[in-house]
């Protein structure tokens, strides 16, 4: 298990114990290090705030550093090298080469059949990186801070602080933990469309057994899927919750 912790600057490889007493290993991170830069290793790379961990089919890890506007790759041998973000806040390179690009706070990151999801989330969108090409395209989101586009084209759909992402079957649809608006989208990759799978946008809690769309979801901050069910972290709340995923 991966834990990517964002206040010391670290990620944390954690092997679990019968009694939850495994072994905990730093993956990369020290304070005290160097500015990340290809080559370095990754344990000697003073990282601003590490949020989002994924793992690659290959064992490559990624993480996202969002105070720097970047996603690192660390290959199995320990190495750092860019994955995407050339290190300045904004929103461009759609299309191009992923280094090239620019990000503004990426947080939250997936991974399925080769691509890399990036939640990002100062830019109020969703991005993915084709990991053979190397290429950036958009996913959803059309930059400006909102909620709308339900039943309709996820590019043009107006999001609040995506802040997690995951992706099922194999990429075809990928879920977003839309912070601001107290919702999960969900977006059909084949057919760009979005639409809420979760969260009525309230903010107090309204109990659970509800359906998902029923259900008050303050701050959704964290997504996992597994055997059929969606797990979702609801910030405010203190509580993980779990949903079939079903449409």
């Amino acid at each position: 298990m991966l834990v990517a912790d964002g206040r010391a600057g670290r990620v944390f490889r954690v092997t679990p114990g019968p009694a939850g007493d495994g072994p905990v290993a730093v993956l990369a991170g020290d304070p005290e290090g160097v500015p990340p830069a290809s080559g370095l290793q990754a344990t000697k790379a003073r990282f601003g705030e590490p949020a989002g961990v994924a793992v690659s089919g290959t064992g490559d890890v990624f993480v996202s550093d969002w105070p720097e506007h970047r996603v690192w790759r660390i290959a199995r041998d320990g190495t750092l090298s860019p994955a995407a973000g050339n290190g300045r806040a904004g929103s461009s390179g759609d299309g191009g080469p992923a280094t090239e690009a620019r990000l503004r706070a990426p947080r939250g990151l997936a991974i399925a059949e080769g691509r890399l999801y990036i939640a990002d989330a100062a830019d109020q969108r969703v991005r993915v990186v084709d990991l053979d090409t190397g290429i950036i395209d958009p996913v959803a989101g059309s930059g400006t801070q909102g909620f709308s586009g339900d039943g309709g084209p996820a590019l043009r759909a107006r999001l609040a602080f995506p802040e997690a992402v995951v992706a099922v079957d194999g990429g075809a649809t990928v879920f977003i933990a839309d912070r601001g608006n107290g919702r999960v989208r969900a977006v059909e990759t084949a057919t760009g469309v979005i639409r809420t799978f979760a969260g009525n946008g309230a903010s107090d809690y309204n109990g659970s057994g509800l359906e998902a769309g029923e259900t008050a979801l303050p701050a959704p901050a964290g997504l996992a899927s597994d055997l059929g069910f969606l797990f979702i972290a609801a910030d405010q709340l203190n509580l993980v919750w779990r949903t079939p995923i079903r449409f």
